[in-house]
Parts: C-alpha cells; sequence; structure tokens
C-alpha cells in the first residue's frame, strides 16, 4: 500500500514539473471582435493579456495569475453580453 502511495506522489509532482515547464510567460493580444475570455482560457500563470482599444461584450471569469493590460482605454460592457 506504501508502494501505491509513493507512486501516487511521484506521478502529481511530475505532472506539476510538466505543466510548469510546458508554460512559459505569453503575451496574448486581443483585438476589438475577438473575446478577451477567450485568451484568459487560454493563457498559463504569468501571461499577460494586452486587450486593445474598442468595445468588449461578455462577462470575465478570471481563476488564475495572468497580467491584464488595456491598450488605449479599452471598454467591457459585461451588461451586454
Amino acid at each position: 500500500m506504501k508502494h501505491k502511495g509513493r507512486m501516487l506522489s511521484l506521478l502529481i509532482v511530475l505532472i506539476i514539473l510538466i505543466t510548469a515547464i510546458s508554460c512559459q510567460a505569453v503575451t496574448f493580444t486581443v483585438k476589438p471582435g475577438q473575446r478577451i475570455q477567450a485568451a484568459i482560457d487560454s493563457a498559463c500563470p504569468g501571461d499577460v493579456i494586452r486587450v486593445e482599444k474598442g468595445q468588449y461584450n461578455e462577462n470575465l471569469n478570471i481563476s488564475k495569475r495572468i497580467t491584464l493590460v488595456g491598450l488605449g482605454m479599452p471598454l467591457l460592457d459585461a451588461k451586454a453580453a
């Protein structure tokens, strides 16, 4: 039984390491007509999402550590979503 616990722990550590290695900081740029949430969903923790000037009609769900930068004062209208 101890052997199974050690193997499970090793597997979890390997998954975490593979995820950390495969996910290096990237910068996404969102333009009008594109969805900010799609960029957020594709992003890894530490990534930067730049949102260009324009109106975006959507609600955002951010559940990871990312940087969201507005370029030229974009407007996020959650009521229109």
